[in-house]
């Protein structure tokens, strides 16, 4: 437990640095056929990751949690991002270059 808690002071001292942001409840974060402006930091609230299928329908991939980070595969990867990222309830985050975040990852 105490090598958590060490991680994640060391995440929120690394993020704390940046851009910070606030999104509105349903307010889009990335969209999918946008490339991502940097890896962002969740300071508050919630976020949900998902795809629109080719009939349209809405399918929920993830839900992002206070401390989480994210588009990592775009980031560690340089996987396009095909994913809208958007605020379930008021959101803060972080906004880190993704070159910056690798380096603090590695």
């Amino acid at each position: 437990m105490l090598q958590n808690d060490n991680i994640e002071r060391k995440t929120e001292r690394f993020f704390s640095s940046f851009t910070s942001l606030t999104y509105k409840k349903g307010e889009t974060i990335i969209r999918a056929e946008d490339p991502p402006l940097g890896v962002y930091f969740l300071t508050k609230g919630s976020v949900r990751q998902y795809l629109v299928s080719p009939s349209g329908e809405t399918l929920i991939v993830h839900v992002y949690r206070l401390g989480s980070f994210f588009p990592l595969m775009w980031a560690l990867n340089d996987i396009p991002n095909t994913f809208y990222f958007e605020a379930i309830v008021e959101v803060e985050v972080r906004r880190a270059p993704r070159d910056k975040v690798v380096d603090f990852l590695k």
